[in-house]
């Protein structure tokens, strides 16, 4: 065996020893996991290409690979990474105090947002203008009626939420967190 093969064999598998052992392995599909709770990783990428495309729809025109739309990209990131904690929390707290939202409220909600966008017509061409579905629109509102029912109950919600937002477990793997996982850390570090 060369000199120079020998050094590469033990090269690569020092580097993959480390990796094995150097921290978590990203777990399939998830995005985050939140006091146990997996976030999965279609619903990360869904608020940020979300995000992506309501910046596009207004009127701007972003290089996403330019130094400065890189940067907008992390911010998009790490906020799409905060926002799907908060609605892993909320779902938590709801799960807590038994408050649920079933598909006639999420339905009842969209008839609202119908009326107010001037029929469904409208409101499926601003959902489109933002890159959602009808149905990935539905998940999203369901959490934001998660919210406001947990709200109505609750005139102490926000010191509520926020206690528990510090106190929740979190470990995240997807966009600033790619590397370091340690939530909020990963994403308040930039």
């Amino acid at each position: 065996m060369s000199a120079l093969f020998r050094t590469c064999l033990v090269s690569l598998t020092a580097v993959a020893l480390l990796a094995g052992c150097g921290g978590q392995q990203t777990p399939p599909g998830r995005a985050a996991v939140v006091n146990g709770d997996a976030v999965p990783t279609a619903r990360y990428d869904l608020l940020v290409s979300s995000a992506q495309r309501r910046i596009e729809s207004s009127g701007f025109h972003v290089d996403w690979s330019s130094a400065r739309g890189k940067t907008r990209l992390r911010e998009i990131q790490a906020q799409s990474v905060r926002l799907a904690v908060r609605d892993a929390v909320i779902e938590q707290m709801a799960r807590k105090r038994g408050v649920q939202v079933g598909d006639p409220e999420v339905d009842e909600a969209l008839r609202s947002l119908e009326e107010l966008a001037g029929g469904a017509g409208p409101l499926d061409q601003r959902l489109e203008l933002e890159g959602l579905t009808r149905a990935q629109y539905r998940s999203l509102l369901r959490y934001t009626l998660l919210d406001r029912k947990l709200r109505a109950l609750d005139d102490q919600y926000d010191a509520h939420l926020a206690s528990a937002l510090r106190a929740a477990g979190v470990e995240a793997y997807v966009g600033p967190c790619a590397s370091d996982h340690r939530y909020p850390r990963c994403v308040d570090e930039r």
